[in-house]
């Protein structure tokens, strides 16, 4: 099973390097090396106390969440008023094949920074808190705590799976009105969730895109983290969780001095702002550290990185020259629309099946 246009070898090629490296990682004896070492960026000759400042100033930040929100509103008014056609029309080809892609390269240089310029939850932070930053008192939410059933990324992942079935099979890609229509309803997803729960719940538990980011930001080459750990223990404020007069709190509930991953970081920076001590920083570490930390057993998280790797197989299979002709075959025996949206749940479902089965 091979795409069009690349050589047999060099699948082989890629199917017996997949098989090796695995069966080299199931049999070789576990070794604890230690925790690579990070460096801080402050630590930087000459740029160093530049990047401090600006990490710790929040006009920065403020600055880049106009820019991803003036392209967000664009995207909303070309998708709603534009050209059907997707390929001229700045809707689709800002999300899609922009923005969806640059995602890519983004979390592997940046780890979870989109999080942070995010313009829906921009948006909804504007609209709820009705300032554009410091910390808002009222915050104009219910502030209710996140039911124990909610408090996990299952709503991510049944959104995740939402959002490929009205891409591959409603075909969302290629329609510029329907992305439009997607991003506005992510912007009131995000806007309820902050007017009703306390902090932010989209971001942690609700945000397909959020959570798929977080998860691959463990192999991010950045983190943030404290410079000197034995501070972090002292402290009795806590203004990383907490916030400040000025700061919000941390919007996913983390203490930096405990933190040891990035899944639930958003590198929203208020930690940064907030801390009197000034003991937070950027840093460069091993794309490996997490990994070599060991495993954190979470049924939800697990599930939901199996999700994404059947979903990714699924993009992979519509590709392939068969998939039409299975899909019209399907559809003959089950009596399908000329749509093939059954046909394609069909297959969506198996495909799900085949990964957790597998599991």
């Amino acid at each position: 099973m091979m795409h069009p246009g690349l050589p047999f070898v060099w699948g082989l090629l890629i199917f017996g390097s997949v098989v090796l490296f695995s069966a080299w990682t199931l049999v070789s004896p576990s070794r604890h090396r230690g925790t690579p070492p990070a460096f801080s960026l402050t630590r930087l000759p000459l740029i160093g106390a530049m990047i401090q400042r600006l990490v710790t100033s929040n006009r920065v930040l403020l600055v880049l969440k106009f820019i991803t929100v003036a392209f967000f509103l664009l995207v909303i008014a070309a998708g709603l008023s534009g050209t059907p056609v997707a390929e001229r029309n700045l809707a689709t080809i800002l999300t899609w094949n922009l923005w969806w892609s640059g995602l890519i390269f983004s979390i592997l240089l940046f780890g979870s920074a989109w999080c942070a310029v995010c313009p829906w939850d921009a948006i909804a932070q504007w609209l709820v808190r009705r300032r554009l930053w410091r910390r808002a008192e009222p915050n104009n939410s219910l502030n209710l705590k996140l039911p124990g059933w909610l408090n996990n990324v299952w709503p991510a992942l049944l959104l995740f799976l939402g959002l490929t079935w009205l891409e591959l099979g409603f075909g969302i890609t290629t329609n510029p009105y329907a992305t439009a229509l997607v991003a506005l309803l992510m912007v009131v997803l995000a806007t309820v969730s902050l007017m009703v729960f306390r902090k932010k719940a989209f971001c942690r538990n609700f945000c397909p895109v959020g959570r798929t980011i977080g998860f691959y930001s463990q192999l991010a080459p950045i983190e943030l983290r404290p410079i000197d750990t034995d501070t972090c223990a002292s402290c009795k404020t806590l203004d990383c969780y907490h916030g400040n007069d000025e700061i919000e709190p941390c919007p996913t509930s983390l203490v930096m001095g405990r933190l040891q991953q990035n899944s639930y970081c958003t590198s929203c920076g208020n930690c940064v702002q907030s801390c009197p001590h000034q003991n937070i920083a950027w840093r460069l570490r091993s794309p490996a550290i997490e990994a070599i930390e060991g495993a954190r057993p979470h049924r939800d998280e697990a599930w939901f990185m199996l999700g994404l790797l059947a979903l990714t197989a699924l993009h992979g299979i519509t590709m392939m020259p068969f998939w039409e002709t299975w899909m019209l075959r399907l559809a003959r025996v089950i009596g399908d629309s000329a749509q093939l949206l059954g046909s394609f749940t069909i297959g969506m479902m198996v495909c799900l099946a085949a990964v957790g089965s597998l599991y």
